[in-house]
């Protein structure tokens, strides 16, 4: 239950990303495409982000969020172009600073929608 909250999460990010930043363009609008765009960019952080953040290592730690917003945003990237290129969609991001731009939308919407989530205890009687 908790991993399709969060690709709705992810989702609804993704969605307020592209309606903020004006280097991120799409070409279908439907609920289906950012939710099949939250898998793709599910499996990029699942396979790809873990060698950038190798690749990055010995400079997170001087400047941990300037180089983390610069990994997400480059994952961001390279999911949308796997997107294009391997499932035919219209999803454009057209430079690196609008990836890094929407990559920290998406980082900020996805921490506060998941905070209740997290954070939720259920009451035992």
């Amino acid at each position: 239950m908790r991993f399709i909250i969060r690709w709705l999460i992810s989702a609804i990010a993704i969605c307020v990303a592209v309606s903020l930043v004006t280097g991120v363009e799409i070409g279908g609008g439907a609920l289906p495409f950012f939710i099949g765009l939250a898998v793709v960019l599910g499996l990029v952080n699942a396979l790809v982000r873990p060698l950038f953040r190798w690749f990055a290592c010995g400079y997170v730690l001087p400047a941990l969020v300037l180089f983390s917003l610069v990994i997400n945003g480059l994952g961001l990237w390279f999911a949308s172009v796997a997107a294009v290129n391997w499932f035919n969609t219209d999803f454009l991001i057209r430079d690196f600073w609008a990836a890094v731009a929407a990559a920290a939308i998406v980082s900020l919407v996805t921490a506060v929608l998941s905070w209740p989530i997290e954070n939720y205890k259920p009451t035992r009687y």
